[in-house]
């Protein structure tokens, strides 16, 4: 049974003027998310889906795939759902496919974490695996599915969604620039609490 993992990186954010590929702590940020995905041992292959030959031409430089998206998928209104389902159809991806939507700003998203969500998707039988805390908040990092509930676009959050909980000190959904600063912090010490500078650049 094949596992995939896709990682949408468009180059546009308002919020946060280049955001998925912004250094934080001395890489691009969707680095992070790329490395895990791989070092997991989870999936056949990694996608990026973007609609930017830079981003793509980095992702293949550490050896994930990507695939271009245009349209209204590359604007500012682009869901998630909507992303990973295009990469789905274009992809190929087969009916009992397992899909795992990563998001590309995730640094502190930790193997274990994909591991239980794998686990619970396999166990529960459930369309998604919606991951956040009790009570459901959105963690901002990623989502496991089978390829034919993204491709037919059933919504993440319903009764038969599963909640793989992750701990607080992991959680940053980076959406501004105080979000930013706040993930470059806990992201220090959880890494052994390295010394922290706030990161200036823009």
């Amino acid at each position: 049974m094949r596992r995939i993992a896709i990682i949408p990186a468009r180059a546009g954010s308002v919020r946060i003027p280049g955001k998925n590929e912004r250094i934080f702590h001395g890489e691009p940020i969707i680095k992070y998310s790329i490395d895990v995905a791989q070092q997991s041992g989870l999936f056949e292959q990694v996608w990026v889906s973007t609609d930017s030959a830079r981003i793509g031409a980095y992702a293949q430089a550490l050896g994930a795939h990507w695939l271009l998206r245009a349209g209204e998928l590359a604007g500012p209104k682009a869901g998630t759902q909507a992303v990973v389902q295009h990469a789905v159809r274009q992809l190929s991806i087969e009916p009992g496919a397992k899909v795992c939507c990563i998001y590309a700003t995730a640094p502190m998203l930790q193997i274990r974490d994909l591991d239980r969500g794998h686990n619970a998707l396999t166990s529960q039988d459930a369309f998604t695996i919606a991951v956040g805390t009790e009570p459901l908040r959105d963690a901002g990092m990623f989502y496991w599915g089978w390829a034919e509930s993204f491709e037919q676009g059933i919504p993440l959050y319903t009764i038969i969604s599963r909640v793989v909980p992750i701990p607080e000190n992991q959680i940053c959904d980076i959406n501004t620039e105080a979000d930013w600063q706040k993930a470059l912090a806990m992201f220090a010490a959880l890494k052994g609490g390295q010394s922290y500078l706030p990161d200036n650049s823009k």
